[in-house]
């Protein structure tokens, strides 16, 4: 998730005469939607690595706008929530804490799961494409970021080149995304099992971390979690985490 980069990107996409009218019934779909569960299969191809292995593990996304990632193998969550990033490494004992960019291009993160569209519209050029019946999907969209190229020469960063996002018939949840940074690197995710409003989904996420582990803000400070350890994000009615500051350590 953090790694995403900047690189080149060509001429933007024509507006799609149907845009308003496909994100009027993808909206109404997507009503009710509070809470979903899903499976997914990550890989992760460039140059050095054209066949690389698969990754599992499984997605939450709670409305509105926290979704986390937990992958199985090696042990690492992300939980996305608003505008803040949290990276958890169990092996490594480690949190990490990265505000995103107050950018309408961080709808991306959320991967298709949310319905707020109007920041889409900002950000990016989209158009849509109707996936090869041989693959998952009814309807696809199609971003790439806006004003690219005059953002390179500013040297301001850029999550990727395009995204494509396959959307299942029904409620229009993502089945497939396929991000593409450059020519030769790219991440193909496919998301399988969805359960919706499941009666044991979690009303709230958050990422619970134990005692000593590491928490790194996005000034590169660190601290050791005290001791019960700590959640995070922390709710806005709870009591501080207690994070040990006697041995504060620095990267």
């Amino acid at each position: 998730m953090t790694a995403l980069l900047c690189l080149m990107f060509a001429a933007a996409a024509q507006p799609d005469p149907d845009f308003d009218a496909f994100f009027a019934e993808f909206a109404k779909r997507r009503d009710g939607v509070q809470t979903l569960e899903a499976k997914f299969t990550q890989e992760q191809i460039t140059p050095e690595d054209p066949k690389p292995e698969k990754k599992t593990g499984t997605i939450t996304y709670v409305k509105p706008r926290r979704i986390l990632f937990q992958y199985d193998d090696p042990k690492v969550t992300y939980l996305v929530d608003g505008q803040r990033v949290y990276e958890y490494n169990i092996k490594a004992e480690q949190l990490q804490i990265l505000d995103l960019e107050n950018d309408p291009q961080t709808e991306a993160f959320f991967l298709g799961f949310d319905d707020n569209t109007e920041r889409l519209k900002q950000a990016y050029d989209i158009k849509q494409f109707t996936p090869d019946p041989k693959d998952c999907g009814a309807k696809g969209l199609d971003l790439a970021p806006k004003h690219f190229a005059d953002d390179l020469a500013k040297k301001e960063r850029k999550y990727f080149e395009e995204v494509r996002i396959s959307l299942d018939g029904d409620r229009y949840l993502p089945c497939h995304v396929d991000i593409n940074y450059d020519k030769e690197t790219r991440t193909q995710i496919s998301i399988t099992d969805i359960k919706v409003n499941s009666a044991t989904a979690p009303k709230d996420l958050t990422i619970e971390v134990p005692e000593r582990t590491a928490v790194i803000e996005n000034d590169n400070k660190l601290a050791d979690v005290g001791p019960g350890g700590a959640k995070f994000p922390r709710p806005a009615d709870a009591k501080p985490p207690t994070i040990s500051t006697q041995e504060l350590k620095t990267p």
